[in-house]
């Protein structure tokens, strides 16, 4: 999920990794939150993930 979420858009925009750390530590989400598997699909998420069988 790193590589996928910061590694790739880091090479892509130059994005200092380093720099924005402080940054994302702060504001997340975090990878545990993102990597945390949902019990029900949100009501309001309109994401095409949700819909598929």
């Amino acid at each position: 999920l790193r590589k996928v979420f910061a590694e790739n858009a880091s090479m892509v925009y130059r994005i200092d990794m380093d720099a924005l750390a402080p940054l994302a530590d702060r504001i997340g989400p975090s990878v545990d939150e993102v990597a945390a598997e949902l019990d029900e699909v949100p009501r309001d998420a309109f994401s095409p993930a949700f819909t598929r069988p």
